[in-house]
């Protein structure tokens, strides 16, 4: 049976003479990913995912420090050092947005693969990805002609609707 697991964190550097790891989280706000339950480890790119303990955890300075159940000494955390830590998607909850409106939250991966159409029925593109600015995100719509960067927040977002992986804008192809 193959599992449905998104990435939420990475495993950083060792730190100090116990094993511990510093935690690279990639939600948002990053002490969510402690949120979540049971965590998958995948130690090598494409390689299978593999049931963890819940570690150790402790804050530390703007996130958080982990030890790994079996890891007592910096070499051994090395070895595991950027290693993806993943959930089952079922994990993530709230990503049964039912609420299609405009200012409802999304996972980004919920995003990814969405086909993208402006208020004149064109479509735009897929969504490619995702970049976090200063003011609002931005999604990263491809198609054949180019790529669109397009503020995901309104007025530019008029729907999204999951279920059909559609988002609607307001956007022109002039804009790009």
């Amino acid at each position: 049976m193959s599992l449905d697991i998104i990435v939420v964190g990475r495993l950083g550097r060792s730190f100090g003479v116990k094993g511990w790891q510093v935690l690279q989280s990639f939600t948002d706000p990053p002490e969510n990913i402690l949120q979540y339950a049971p965590w998958y480890l995948q130690r090598s790119p494409d390689g299978p995912w593999q049931a963890l303990a819940k570690p150790a955890c402790q804050p530390h300075k703007n996130g958080h420090i982990v030890r790994l159940e079996h890891i007592q000494n910096p070499e051994d955390a090395h070895a595991y050092s950027g290693s993806f830590i993943g959930v089952p998607r079922d994990a993530l909850s709230a990503s049964e947005n039912t609420d299609d409106s405009a200012d409802a939250e999304y996972f980004w991966h919920d995003l990814v693969g969405c086909e993208v159409y402006n208020l004149d029925g064109v479509c735009l593109g897929r969504v490619d990805h995702l970049i976090e600015t200063g003011a609002h995100d931005v999604l990263i719509v491809k198609s054949e002609e180019g790529n669109h960067l397009i503020p995901f927040h309104e007025p530019y977002l008029q729907n999204v609707d999951l279920t059909a992986k559609r988002i609607s804008v307001e956007w022109h192809l002039d804009w790009s």
